[in-house]
């Protein structure tokens, strides 16, 4: 069985408590098992959740490399710009502006 085939069953479950989370690790899974597309989906799927149980820069800061594997070099940009406006000072915002510095100017 496919992970991607799982988030299709968490994102149809309306009793699932935490499906912020859930997205989350499946994204992270999915990265795991080089399934960039996926990954990419389940991050941005943990992002529109209310309330979101995973800190929404967090969320942003693992978007923002599957972005950057898929080609999307603006929305890598745009999404690692927003963990420095989500988060100010934390560990989340200093992650976000060592990999946009390493993007092309």
């Amino acid at each position: 069985m496919q992970l991607a085939s799982v988030g299709l069953g968490l994102r149809r479950n309306p009793l699932y408590v935490r499906l912020n989370l859930a997205c989350f690790h499946l994204g992270d899974s999915l990265v795991h098992e080089g399934d960039d597309k996926g990954a990419m989906e389940a991050f941005e799927d943990a992002l529109v959740v209310n309330p979101p149980n995973v800190p929404l820069a967090l969320s942003h800061l693992e978007l923002g490399p599957a972005y950057h594997k898929l080609g999307f070099e603006q929305r890598e940009k745009e999404t690692l710009t927003k963990v420095t406006t989500l988060d100010k000072g934390s560990e989340y915002v200093a992650a976000a502006k060592e990999l946009l510095a390493r993007l092309k100017p």
